[in-house]
């Protein structure tokens, strides 16, 4: 059985996750295929330690709003491969710790569905915790496609739209984790937000990002559903994250423009 890993991604090495991400894959993968949004952090040479120059493409520039032409792109490039099976993940992702041992095993109990859903465990500023309010708690998400020769996108642009392919057929909810750590920290939490902002977003599944109100409600995951290599470290005593106001980040209309104001403030009282 082949099975190749599916990435976009962009500048996931100064956010700390591209090595966590990639070393992950090469455990469950025979092959990865990577779309590059242009990053600028040093990103592609650190994917030569893990795929081929001929299995990553380099975007000419970062464009968010078109990650299903990306995506197409990068499916071609994949299927070329002829895999059994296609494994999408984000950067800032990794399976849990059963599924990245026992991949084969998890794609041998869905029979002849084209597609297995994951849940999608979203750590909260902190690598132990993860949300269960707000909505947080109630995604799956398609995370293994099989190559049934009938995958493909009709791309658009916009935020948000389904991620995996059309042409899947039935698929099974495998009762797995995907461990997402892109709202690990406060951060990083800010940063989402104010990307998604810059790009038009706008309403609750926007603001939810930075309200922490009484129906905040978070639990510690299971040390078990992480892979090995990545139980956090202060896992036994990490502290309970406490709800907090994220008011003096609404000002802000990009992640750019937060960050030159943060710097500035930092220079400041360095020098003071």
């Amino acid at each position: 059985m082949k099975i190749v890993a599916f990435l976009q991604l962009y500048n996931e090495l100064e956010k700390g996750n591209l090595e966590r991400c990639l070393e992950n894959c090469k455990i469950w993968a025979n092959d990865i295929v990577i779309y590059d949004d242009c990053s600028t952090d040093g990103s592609f040479n650190f994917y030569l330690k893990y795929t081929d120059r001929k299995n990553i493409i380099v975007g000419k520039q970062n464009e968010f709003r078109k990650e299903l032409f990306h995506k197409n792109e990068l499916l071609k490039l994949a299927l070329s491969l002829s895999p059994d099976w296609i494994g999408w993940m984000d950067g800032d992702a990794i399976f849990d710790r059963f599924t990245t041992e026992n991949i084969r095993e998890v794609i041998d109990r869905a029979g002849n569905n084209d597609g297995i859903y994951f849940h999608y465990l979203n750590l909260w500023k902190s690598e132990s915790w993860f949300r269960l309010d707000n909505q947080f708690n109630d995604l799956n998400i398609c995370g293994l496609w099989r190559n049934n020769g009938r995958l493909h996108y009709n791309p658009s642009e916009s935020l948000h739209l389904q991620q995996f392919p059309i042409g899947i057929g039935q698929v099974v909810i495998s009762g797995r984790e995907i461990l997402h750590y892109g709202f690990s920290s406060r951060e990083k939490i800010i940063e989402k937000y104010l990307r998604y902002k810059a790009c038009g977003q706008t309403g609750w599944a926007l603001e939810r990002l930075i309200q922490e109100s009484q129906t905040y409600n978070i639990s510690k995951a299971p040390k078990d559903w992480y892979p090995i290599n990545e139980i956090p470290k202060d896992y036994d005593f990490s502290p309970y994250p406490i709800p907090e106001s994220y008011e003096d980040v609404t000002r802000y209309n990009s992640y750019e423009e937060y960050s030159k104001t943060k710097k500035s403030q930092i220079n400041q009282v360095n020098k003071t």
